[in-house]
């Protein structure tokens, strides 16, 4: 019995420093996206810290809703679970008024596979008019046309704990 309560609480020690460190290291991530980008709200901002939003318009939606204006759309849902407080869950960089990582809409896909693999994305999707990167749940889609970029869609990825289907 002594031996299986150790097991036990060595294997649940186990998990919860994984489970930190995995949490951890998305912060990283977003710290990272949120000091080499420029939009005019932090990904996972909280709703209640918006302000000057009055250029935007209001997209609503189920369990979101969208930002937005000519050069970029915000999306703010619940997170990290989509039951939660809302907060910037992603945003599309639409125009090279922006800045992410020293890259803007218009450049070459050879910029952003270099950056992105310098950075420690990995490629998950790719097809002639898309490509998406992802590093500890943090996802960069591009929107590719004649391999130069049309649109940066930056966002974290929401859990679902209770299956909420929208």
């Amino acid at each position: 019995m002594i031996k299986f309560k150790v097991t036990f609480t060595v294997l649940f020690i186990c998990f919860c420093l994984t489970s930190f460190s995995g949490h951890n290291k998305r912060n990283e991530t977003i710290g990272e996206i949120n000091r080499n980008c420029n939009v005019p709200f932090a990904l996972t901002l909280p709703e209640s810290s918006l302000e000057n939003i009055k250029e935007y318009s209001m997209i609503g939606g189920f369990g979101s809703y969208l930002l937005e204006n000519e050069d970029v759309s915000v999306t703010i849902s619940g997170y990290p679970d989509c039951l939660d407080k809302y907060h910037i869950t992603g945003y599309q960089i639409k125009t090279p008024k922006y800045i992410f990582m020293g890259l803007q809409v218009g450049c070459s896909l050879e910029a952003i596979d270099k950056v992105m693999n310098l950075k420690g994305f990995m490629i998950s999707t790719e097809s002639s008019r898309w490509r998406e990167y992802i590093k500890n749940g943090v996802r960069i889609g591009i929107s590719l046309k004649d391999k130069a970029v049309t649109i940066f869609h930056i966002s974290v990825d929401v859990t679902n704990k209770k299956d909420v289907s929208f």
